[in-house]
């Protein structure tokens, strides 16, 4: 009888031990999504600032989700990168061991200068008129580069040599 709770113990412990979260890599999702939170929100707000909204301006109570819906096109370059982000960080976080913070603070210094360019880009600091195929060029752009970005940093396949 004591051979059973011996090895049930042990497939508790063992089954405790693959669910606990390495401190670091908890840390560094937190860094990865607040990061992310908040370039999401400085492209949205200068986009959303962009637009004119004169037509949904007072729609009745449903014209905060109307801006929203509007919205969603600057939020896919970062939800869609995030994702990839925190999948690439969770499957291979074990294998990545040299360099690790190093190459998650690299791919969010890259989106915040991303982040920064198109926020720069809509605002009109370059002088250059926005169509909306422009509008659309740039999120596809940032969506690209911020994917590869994401998959070049914190793949463990490009750091393999290091």
């Amino acid at each position: 009888m004591t051979k059973p709770d011996v090895l049930g113990g042990a497939m508790i412990e063992s089954i405790k031990s693959k669910r606990s979260i390495d401190p670091r890599l908890a840390f560094d999702r937190k860094v990865l999504v607040v990061a992310y939170v908040i370039f999401s929100l400085c492209a949205t707000f200068t986009f959303v600032g962009h637009i004119d909204l004169s037509a949904a301006a007072y729609p009745g109570y449903t014209s905060g989700i109307a801006v929203l819906m509007i919205a969603m096109p600057s939020l896919i370059p970062y939800v869609l990168s995030g994702l990839a982000a925190w999948r690439l960080m969770s499957k291979q976080w074990h294998l990545m061991l040299k360099h690790r913070r190093l190459r998650l603070y690299l791919l969010l210094l890259l989106i915040a200068i991303g982040t920064l360019f198109s926020s720069l880009l809509m605002v009109g600091a370059f002088n250059v008129s926005l169509t909306r195929l422009r509008v659309a060029g740039l999120f596809i752009a940032e969506t690209v580069g911020y994917l590869g970005a994401a998959g070049f940093f914190l793949s463990e396949d490009e750091w393999r040599s290091t």
